[in-house]
Order: C-alpha cells, then structure tokens, then sequence
C-alpha cells in the first residue's frame, strides 16, 4: 500500500534553528510516518548506519523542497539516519543546556518527576517542545518492537548525541 505523504515546505529543512519553524517541520512527520509501523521492524533501526554519501544525497534533495516520496527513494535504514541527522544538524540543538540540566534534576526532586517534567516541557520553544513529546512517543514504539532490537537504553546511547550537545570545558 503506497503512502500519501505531504510535501516538504519549500526551503531549507536542514541546519535552521528549531525556532525557524512554523510548526512541526513535514520532513520529521513524513520520517515517523515512513518508519511506522513497518520500519520499526528494521533489525538495528537507527544503531545501523546507512551509507553516508547517500544520506548526503537524501539531504540535499529534501533540503531543495521538491515533493518527496519516501517509500520509493529511500530505506527504513536511510530514513532513520536522516532522522538523527537532522535533529544533529539543527543549529541550536532541540535541548538547550539549560533544559538537560532541568531534566537531569528532575529525577531528584521532591515534587514529583511528571509535574517537573511538564514544567521543564513547557518552557521549550513550542515547535522544539512538539518535535520531542512525537519523538519520545515514537521510540517507544520502536523500543516496544522486538523484531528491531533495539533497547530503550540502546535508543539512548543512539539519540542522546543528536538531542542535546554538552560544553566540553
């Protein structure tokens, strides 16, 4: 069964600031509804890499806003390497360091871990606060699919490096 999937907006999808979206961008929608439900089933969906001139090559069509079909020129394999790259390109990443640091002590408050997670959501930029709440919905999924084995810890040390960006000094 082919997929109706909505066309890219015109412009640059790759490497803008979260901010520079009106709304949820369609290249991360039409990723999730690429790779759900028959892409979850993909043995190393997102851990396997695919091949990295043809990603290049994948970004740079969808960056021109041309219409895009997905199930017909690309793999589960590339679409998830184009998910992480494009959340790893963003010019701010979708978690400043101030929202980890918030997330990070959530785990030990006393008020409760969801009323201080839903407080540290809010004070995301909307679009970046959308893009997560999809995102973390969406590995669930996939780390709910056993065919894929691919782990919630896995998923972690997967997605980790494309969310958030740590000062190094």
């Amino acid at each position: 069964a082919k997929r109706i999937i909505r066309p890219l907006a015109v412009g640059k999808v790759f490497g803008k600031k979260i901010e520079e979206f009106d709304d949820v961008p369609d290249f991360f929608i039409n990723c999730i509804t690429y790779l759900d439900p028959e892409g979850l089933k993909e043995e190393g969906l997102f851990r396997i890499s695919a091949d990295l001139e043809r990603v290049q090559d994948l970004r740079y069509e969808i960056d021109s806003g041309d219409e895009f079909d997905y199930s017909e020129r690309m793999t589960y394999t590339e679409c998830g390497s184009l998910l992480k790259l494009w959340l790893r390109t963003l010019a701010n990443p979708l978690l400043s360091e101030t929202a980890v640091e918030a997330f990070i002590r959530t785990r030990s408050t006393a008020r409760g871990f969801v009323p201080e997670v839903q407080r540290t959501m809010a004070r995301l930029p909307k679009v970046a606060s959308s893009v997560l709440k999809i995102l973390c919905f969406f590995l669930k999924r996939v780390g709910d699919t056993v065919e894929n084995r691919m782990s919630p810890d896995g998923l972690a040390i997967v997605f980790a490096p494309n969310l958030f960006r740590i000062d190094e000094d």
